[in-house]
């Protein structure tokens, strides 16, 4: 029965006849001992029905740390105090430990889990792991001297504000100098030409350092022009080329040689090498690189000249070793002289350095009378005269043959001359324009 209801039927009984006072003080008595009874206990409602997760940020980057909070609620949402919980972590994106302090391990999102130990209720917390930013650069090396034409590789560190390097990050290359120093997409440095010192930039996300490269010139002991025989009309232009090497042998990319000509009147030479024929003649012509310099021989050829070239295709040099036979075409064009191609008589040199080569024969695919013989060593004559028409106008080909000295140590480059010393004549023709010269080289290879 409830109180309220007590409380009215002892009041009904007090208000009756006299002979029922007794009665009353016993109800008033059942009174006291319900209301004791029926009195309300219960304290407020502790019992652990949820659990809240906070942190001051819900993203963190990687490598950095962030303190998560737990609290106990009741179903009514009031904390509880004095609840202990285990944390947890629901990828390795983030670690988080005891205390509920989060480390931050790799990008991407990361569920955190507080359970309170008494009740297991949880709770949860998910947050976001974000790369960590660049907020240093340094290169390595950081001062470099190259050689022209050579290349160096350079690294480039990154590390976020608590100093960890970062792994993977998209590095921008730049060169303050390209024309000194180039640098490619992976940090690969060339040296251009001789210069700097020129700032190499590593660039990520904004933040930069330099390297500073200083390009050395390589010295050029040695030159070597190719063709070693130009042939050119009057008016026309024909290129040379040079090639220099340093003493190691290696070749010196872009060397910029200085063209020198002995005979501005007979033929000029341009800085890049072209030769302009400008009258009938012969001239040297020198490329010079540092202090090493080499010399082609030029042939402008007046209407009448006739062309001899050594080697077939006039390449420059041969190869050989020790004891080899070495075989060195004259080529005659007989084109320039005439349709029947009558060479009338001609006399020619051929100088050589006897310590390498040692002339062995001679033979010519001419008509008529041949001579040869060699008056000293390194000086070989050849003389021929054609008493009748060769009948074609085709090269005709003058064969000479050498064999490498035995005692030749490689690496010997020793260079020959060819020298029409009487110009070819014929009755009925005009004078050929000049005496004509070719050269060449042979090196000495191991065997």
């Amino acid at each position: 029965m409830r109180l309220s209801a007590i409380r009215r039927n002892v009041r009904a009984w007090t208000s009756r006849a006299p002979l029922a006072r007794g009665a009353a003080a016993v109800a008033a008595a059942i009174l006291l001992l319900a209301g004791g009874a029926c009195r309300d206990t219960s304290g407020p409602d502790t019992r652990v029905a949820a659990v809240s997760v906070t942190a001051p940020a819900t993203a963190v980057e990687a490598g950095a740390t962030l303190q998560l909070s737990a609290a106990a609620l009741t179903r009514a949402g009031t904390p509880v105090a004095g609840k202990t919980f285990t944390w947890a972590s629901g990828s390795g994106a983030a670690t988080v430990g005891a205390t509920g302090l989060v480390t931050a391990v790799s990008p991407g999102n990361v569920v955190i889990t507080a359970t309170e130990t008494g009740s297991g209720t949880s709770g949860t917390f998910t947050l976001t792991v974000t790369p960590a930013a660049a907020a240093s650069v340094t290169v390595s090396p950081e001062s470099v001297q190259l050689d022209q034409g050579s290349t160096r590789t350079l690294a480039a560190t990154v590390r976020d504000a608590r100093g960890t390097v970062l792994a993977g990050r998209s590095v921008s290359w730049s060169s303050a100098n390209p024309a000194v120093a180039s640098v490619d997409g992976s940090g690969v440095v060339t040296a251009v030409a001789a210069g700097g010192p020129v700032a190499i930039t590593a660039t990520v996300e904004g933040r930069s350092a330099s390297a500073q490269v200083t390009v050395a010139a390589r010295i050029a002991t040695r030159v070597l022009v190719t063709p070693r025989f130009l042939v050119v009309d009057a008016t026309a232009t024909a290129p040379l080329a040079a090639a220099a090497f340093d003493a190691a042998g290696t070749a010196i990319p872009d060397p910029r040689p200085t063209w020198t000509t002995t005979a501005a009147a007979v033929a000029t030479v341009g800085a890049d090498g072209s030769v302009r024929g400008v009258a009938a003649g012969l001239a040297g012509v020198a490329a010079q690189v540092n202090g090493a310099a080499d010399t082609a021989l030029v042939a402008v050829l007046g209407p009448s000249g006739l062309l001899a070239t050594a080697f077939a295709g006039g390449q420059p040099k041969l190869a050989a070793r020790a004891g080899q036979t070495v075989v060195v075409p004259v080529v005659l064009d007989l084109s320039r002289v005439s349709a029947a191609g009558d060479l009338g008589a001609a006399q020619f040199d051929l100088r050589y350095d006897p310590a390498v080569l040692v002339f062995q024969s001679a033979q010519a695919g001419v008509s008529g009378s041949v001579a040869t013989h060699v008056p000293t060593p390194g000086v070989f004559k050849f003389s021929f005269a054609a008493t009748e028409p060769q009948n074609t106008p085709r090269p005709t080909l003058v064969t000479l043959t050498f064999q490498v000295a035995a005692g030749a140590q490689p690496g010997a480059e020793r260079a020959f001359s060819l020298t029409w010393t009487a110009p070819p004549a014929s009755t009925g023709f005009a004078a050929y324009g000049i005496p004509l010269s070719a050269g060449g080289r042979v090196l000495v290879v191991a065997p």
